[in-house]
């Protein structure tokens, strides 16, 4: 090796080396300005195991669903205490299901959003009116809320409305068992037949949903020789 060779080779390893430099600022640069740029995702999940919700946020870049942030969770919070909570099944797989979401000043709302608003009522003095409901109705409750749990584990929100009516009309556990049997039922019938007009907006599912005709089946194991009953679950592919 001459000794221009030998001149020349710490020079080429320190522009190699400012290159490098440069170039990592630079792509370092552009993150950060798409980071700052982008435009921002925040909402709500709510997860149908433990009637909880938690906040969530993450930015993307403007006009595309290309995320340029991590999803940032927030702290899961219930919605309700114990005289509701103590009825709720322990065996729902843990999901979380998107309640709304938000990007500048464009909102939308899920299913979800239902129940949601209903577990959030409050009466005059601030006490949480399904708390309240439980704590007076404890045998009405020990067989309503797993059948709640169980239409929002499916995301058959759009039966919510009947079965908390049916719950604050009930006159006995067993009306209200096969009352819910019936509405969840009639849900999963719509589901079966126009899965499209019911579109899931889960936005994390830890095992796959149940078989309808599996979950309908063990719904309704109390009620096998109701005919009403057996005529809505064959009903059910």
């Amino acid at each position: 090796m001459t000794e221009k060779s030998r001149a020349q080779t710490p020079i080429r390893g320190i522009l190699i080396g400012l290159i490098i430099t440069v170039m990592g600022g630079i792509v370092a640069l552009f993150v950060l300005v798409v980071s700052l740029a982008g435009s921002t995702i925040q909402g709500n999940e709510f997860s149908p195991r433990n009637f909880q919700l938690r906040d969530f946020s993450y930015s993307r870049l403007p006009g595309t669903k290309i995320r340029v942030s991590p999803t940032a969770l927030g702290t899961a919070r219930s919605l309700c205490a114990r005289p509701v909570l103590k009825h709720l099944r322990s065996d729902i797989p843990l999901d979380w299901q998107l309640v709304d979401a938000a990007s500048g000043s464009a909102s939308n709302q899920f299913g979800p959003q239902v129940l949601v608003n209903y577990l959030s009522l409050r009466d005059a003095n601030g006490d949480n009116l399904w708390d309240d409901w439980s704590t007076k109705n404890d045998a009405l409750a020990a067989v309503f809320w797993p059948f709640v749990q169980q239409a929002a584990y499916m995301e058959l929100y759009w039966c919510i409305p009947s079965l908390m009516q049916k719950a604050e009309n009930a006159s006995s556990p067993e009306q209200l068992a096969r009352e819910a049997t019936i509405i969840c039922l009639k849900a999963a019938i719509e589901l079966s037949q126009a899965p499209d007009l019911f579109p899931s907006e889960n936005t994390f599912r830890s095992t796959p949903r149940t078989d309808l005709k599996t979950w309908a089946d063990a719904l309704a194991r109390d009620f096998q020789n109701d005919e009403e009953v057996r005529d809505l679950i064959s009903k059910i592919p």
